[in-house]
């Protein structure tokens, strides 16, 4: 659909000119395009000229065609086309609108994706790539780009039709960078100005419907057709492009092809009125929920940290915790307690579908959306101490959740019992009652282990407890026993269990070990290296620090050794590597709460000897190896699987549709 009326941008963009001379443009010969960009054009040379040098600066990444429909023009278009190498020209005879223009140019289109683009818009960086990355899953069938102004405003990021039938341009004025608009949305539909759709899905339906000749609603009657034959549209701010609003039709609607626009909008409702009655939001629709598309429940999840799921088993955990939310239909927000738009972990929550939340907006954003939501998680202890009252003063309506991560507590008083540290039992002590109080404050409490929520359940009775593990995908193309050497240890080092555990095997472990398994080396990896850790590096001990891919030494490694002394939840580390099927050996506090049966999923030992026994014995033993690796992949589909985390969600969240036709402040 035609942007609707709004400011006008500069007669012509920068550096063209509307005389014949153009410089010369070069597009790329493609015999077998991915993508078919097809450009309608009704004079306006100048602008096409400066779309189609946009399109060739900024469309690397991808193998295209472009098809300029050339609908009659009657100024020097033509001659402007013929300075454009590789361009396919279909030069019509009488001029017949925007609908018919798509159509003779998707006619010989030879990409399995077709973009339509406007000839009035200029295309950023990187734009094409970013516009077909979600046609990479089978149920998107159209995806839109994030239109910007002239004027460097917000055109467009996604638009919304409302039960009424009436379209908005969501965002429109707005600041592109903002937070609400850089994350990819399922949409009512995406404006025609550049739009992707699925060849075989525009054949299955036909096109534009032709009713909307010449032009207006044929975008969002296409986004109709196309979910009622189970296609998701999708909004991808990272295609980003500026669209000189108002040039290819003007702002009159009283003349010209703007005359349509109100004709096509009775068309429009009248054909879809079942369909907007039942799952279109209703014009009092607040626009934090009409703006997500067929999703009627609102979840905020608040941490410490955008997820940094390369780096740790919990934040890995907290990522499938929010994409599995998505897909299970929620409308999900994160907000960081610290404000701070990580990268590029917070690109890779937008991508998925995750607001995230960042900068001075996250200050008052609970207030904001509060009255919004149905569900509020929030993790750690000094993070939901901190966000609870603040949530039950602006979403008193919503459930709770205190997500643990592990019992910080019990954690803390088993390092002071370790360590003897009188000062860290008065800590520990301290964070137990804080805790309590927070589960007991909360509406539902998530832990990690069996083991944490039995210790909880004795600590408060009654209290309504669900376990939620860190989840791992069993590797099916791992190694076997003879393709494997040496032994493994990963942790974030400056979490005290992981540095303590790490500087045991070294110190303590590794000599009576490499004493018995000459030429065997210990890699410790992982991020955050203390000094102390560093210390320990030697020509046998290899301390890699943080690594982007772990994969080499879960593959490579023989053995994995986790002698922690002290530490709960669920250790993200000794699953992480059973999921690669690398046997591991730990203590029984490495293996609390896991359901590991010694023998069977894992060696456990607790003696310094014992330990060097089991990673020897283990090491040299090729059927015992074999028997742990098979166990422990098995373990983790049993048991730790993304199914078996959406089955665990599925069973204990909050259901509400308080929003389908619904009564609210229809703004902002």
């Amino acid at each position: 659909m035609p942007a609707s009326p709004g400011p006008r941008g500069p007669e012509l963009p920068e550096g063209a000119t509307s005389q014949a001379g153009y410089r010369p443009i070069a597009l790329p010969r493609c015999d077998s395009p991915r993508a078919t960009i097809i450009i309608p054009v009704f004079n306006k040379s100048a602008y096409t000229h400066a779309c189609l040098e946009a399109v060739s600066k900024n469309s690397n990444g991808v193998d295209y065609e472009v098809i300029v429909v050339d609908d009659a023009s009657t100024d020097d278009s033509p001659e402007m086309l013929d300075q454009v190498l590789n361009a396919r020209v279909i030069r019509k005879e009488r001029n017949e609108g925007f609908v018919e223009a798509c159509h003779a140019g998707a006619a010989g289109a030879r990409g399995d994706a077709l973009v339509f683009l406007n000839n009035d818009t200029l295309v950023r960086d990187g734009w094409l790539e970013q516009l077909l990355k979600p046609l990479e899953l089978d149920d998107v069938g159209i995806v839109g780009a994030k239109l910007i102004a002239s004027d460097g405003r917000l055109q467009e990021a996604g638009a919304i039709v409302f039960s009424d039938g009436t379209p908005f341009q969501y965002g429109r004025g707005g600041d592109p960078d903002a937070a609400r608009f850089n994350f990819i949305r399922d949409v009512s539909y995406c404006s025609g100005a550049c739009l992707a759709v699925r060849k075989t899905l525009w054949e299955k339906l036909g096109g534009f419907d032709r009713r909307y000749s010449p032009a207006y609603y044929e975008d969002a009657d296409l986004a109709m057709a196309a979910r009622k034959h189970g296609y998701r549209v999708i909004y991808q701010p990272r295609a980003e492009v500026v669209h000189h609003e108002g040039i290819s039709h003007g702002t009159d609607l009283t003349r010209g092809v703007k005359r349509f626009q109100g004709r096509n909008h009775v068309t429009f409702r009248e054909k879809w009125s079942r369909v907007l009655e039942s799952d279109h939001p209703s014009p009092e629709t607040p626009l934090d929920m009409a703006r997500w598309s067929g999703r009627t429940r609102r979840a905020l999840v608040v941490d410490n940290i955008v997820p940094t799921d390369d780096r740790d088993a919990g934040s890995l955990r907290r990522r499938y915790f929010l994409t599995l939310l998505s897909e299970l239909g929620w409308a999900v927000s994160f907000l960081p307690d610290n404000l701070q738009a990580s990268q590029p972990y917070t690109h890779r929550l937008q991508q998925d579908g995750i607001e995230v939340i960042h900068g001075p907006a996250g200050l008052s954003y609970i207030s904001e959306v509060g009255p919004n939501l149905d569900l509020v998680v929030l993790a750690r202890p000094e993070v939901a101490d901190r966000h609870l009252p603040l949530v039950r003063r602006h979403a008193p309506q919503a459930e709770v959740w205190y997500d643990t991560i592990d019992l910080h507590y019990v954690r803390e008083a088993r390092q002071a019992e370790v360590t003897q540290s009188w000062e860290l039992r008065q800590t520990a002590e301290t964070t137990r009652q804080l805790e309590l109080s927070i589960a007991s404050r909360c509406d539902h409490s998530i832990v990690v282990t069996d083991a944490d929520k039995a210790t909880l359940q004795r600590e408060i009775p009654g209290l309504r407890i669900s376990v939620i593990p860190t989840i791992h995908e069993a590797q099916e193309d791992t190694a076997g026993y003879p393709d494997r050497e040496h032994l493994l240890f990963v942790g974030h080092y400056q979490h005290p269990p992981n540095e303590d555990a790490a500087v045991v095997l070294a110190e303590h472990l590794f000599p009576s070990i490499r004493a018995r398994l000459p030429g065997v080396k210990l890699y410790l990896v992982g991020n955050g290296p203390t000094e102390r850790i560093l210390q320990l590096s030697s020509d046998d001990i290899i301390v890699t620090g943080w690594v982007d891919d772990l994969s080499p030494f879960l593959r490579g490694c023989r053995v994995f050794v986790a002698p922690l002394r002290f530490g709960s939840g669920m250790k993200g580390k000794i699953a992480q590597s059973m999921s690669y099927g690398l046997p591991v050996v730990s203590t029984s506090i490495g293996a609390e709460g896991m359901r590991l049966e010694p023998g069977r999923h894992a060696l456990i030992a607790d003696p310094a000897a014992d330990i060097v026994d089991a990673v020897v014995t283990l090491y040299e033993d090729p059927q015992l190896w074999a028997t742990l690796s098979n166990n422990s992949m098995e373990h983790v589909r049993r048991h730790w699987s993304p199914s078996v985390l959406r089955r665990s969600l599925q069973a204990i969240l909050p259901a509400s549709n308080r929003y389908r036709h619904a009564e609210g402040v229809a703004a902002e």
